[in-house]
């Protein structure tokens, strides 16, 4: 399984803290939130490779992924246009094109929970694809995902 872990945001909300390093890179005791993420993913999956996607910060966040990398299978790329989650995908074509198994997971999101349960769950529906979301009462931070009922589990 490979894994793209989205990176390359401006982290416009958390300026100032975020002017010079990206918010998936900002310190979390004593690691970084990115760092936290990939321990916990390969912690629980087993993965061939993590690639991360870099744009805002560059020069930091390879300083943090060289540190990473000595640990983790990483690789990065500049993203020079932001092109949103999707737009990340292309960056990686090359890479993903052959894989069956893709995760793809905001670079400062916190998992809570199992992850390798939601993944057994998400191979044993034989779904192409499946989305993890959040239930929020304030849309404005996040994207929107309007779903039928028969589409929603509450696991």
């Amino acid at each position: 399984m490979k894994v793209l872990i989205l990176a390359a945001g401006k982290g416009e909300r958390l300026m100032p803290l975020t002017s010079s390093i990206p918010k998936p890179f900002l310190p979390l005791g004593s690691s970084t939130i990115i760092g936290k993420l990939i321990d916990q993913i390969s912690g629980e999956l087993p993965v061939e490779e993590f690639m991360i996607n870099v744009h805002h910060g560059e020069d930091y966040a390879i300083r943090v992924l060289e540190v990473l990398s000595k640990t983790y299978p990483l690789s990065w790329r500049r993203e020079d246009e932001l092109r949103g989650p999707l737009g990340s995908l292309l960056t990686f074509k090359d890479k993903i094109d052959a894989e069956d198994d893709l995760l793809v997971v905001s670079g400062d999101a916190w998992l809570r929970g199992s992850l390798s349960a939601f993944w057994e769950s998400h191979a044993a529906t034989g779904a192409v694809m499946t989305l993890l979301t959040v239930t929020s009462d304030d849309c404005s931070q996040f994207g929107v995902v309007e779903t039928d009922s028969s589409a929603v589990s509450s696991r």
